[in-house]
């Protein structure tokens, strides 16, 4: 059964939209190609690869933990070598601004949102 939860409707996607495209991914998954499926579903192979996109999308927002982090400052701090991630082990992998800056992905906005995120959990912010 296909489970259609709140955080997965945020964005402009209805709930049949979700539905379709989490069962367009299951079936290519089984080996059927995006024509098999397009005629399945009566839509165009363009349509087809749009929704497996928005399957896909959908399964990364389910796995990605609730901490408090958009996924992409999540994923960042991953990439950077953190595993659990806490207040704790982010000032301990990266003390300073500059060693937080050269992870690929952690731009302006993510430091800020990161920096705002560990003051609400009661670390101090990084220098």
């Amino acid at each position: 059964m296909i489970r259609v939860t709140a955080a997965l409707l945020r964005f402009s996607w209805n709930e049949a939209t979700v539905l379709r495209a989490k069962e367009a991914l299951f079936l290519h998954r089984q080996g059927q190609n995006y024509l098999q499926i397009a005629n399945r579903f009566k839509l165009t192979r363009e349509r087809v690869r749009q929704l497996i996109n928005i399957a896909i999308q959908l399964e990364s927002l389910e796995e990605a933990p609730d901490n408090g982090l958009s996924v992409r400052t999540h994923n960042a701090l991953v990439r950077g070598g953190i595993e659990e991630i806490s207040p704790e082990a982010v000032k301990t992998h990266f003390p300073t601004l500059e060693r937080l800056a050269r992870i690929p992905g952690m731009g302006e906005k993510a430091i800020e949102e990161l920096q705002d995120w560990l003051g609400k959990n009661g670390a101090e912010k990084i220098q």
